[in-house]
């Protein structure tokens, strides 16, 4: 189950500015590892912080003060650095469209492996005579 920060906080949280977000963050962050969901953070947050990862500022001071743990923003500022054409990778949208031509792909495979299977059932019943073996 995934729920996003913004659900938990309530609609009253988007007028907040992404730096005060502080609180909620390590409440809900809190409340999601004793509940067990995934945490999905609101984009201007991450856009947020990821300017300033980009602008300089270390990883660990930004964890400290927003309560978003290193592992994340560190893979938040290596995806930022592609966006950015600092780093060769593929870019979010990028990523998106081939997830999905992947799915598709798997998708079409296990048609065709159903397909294979019918047509290899229907060839052993062909070769059986209807009315079995009566003449001798």
């Amino acid at each position: 189950m995934q729920v996003s920060l913004l659900e938990l906080a309530g609609p009253h949280q988007l007028d907040m500015a992404p730096e005060k977000w502080t609180t909620v963050v390590r409440v809900w962050t809190r409340l999601a590892l004793e509940v067990g969901v995934s945490r999905s953070y609101p984009n201007e947050l991450r856009q947020s912080l990821c300017e300033r990862m980009l602008a300089g500022e270390r990883v660990g001071d930004i964890a400290v003060t927003s309560g978003i743990c290193e592992g994340t923003l560190f893979r938040w500022r290596a995806q930022a650095k592609i966006e950015a054409n600092l780093r060769d990778g593929a870019k979010s949208c990028e990523a998106a469209e081939l997830a999905k031509a992947h799915k598709r792909i798997r998708e079409l495979e296990d048609e065709l492996q159903l397909t294979k299977d019918a047509c290899a059932l229907f060839d052993r019943e062909l070769t059986l005579s209807p009315k079995g073996n009566t003449r001798s």
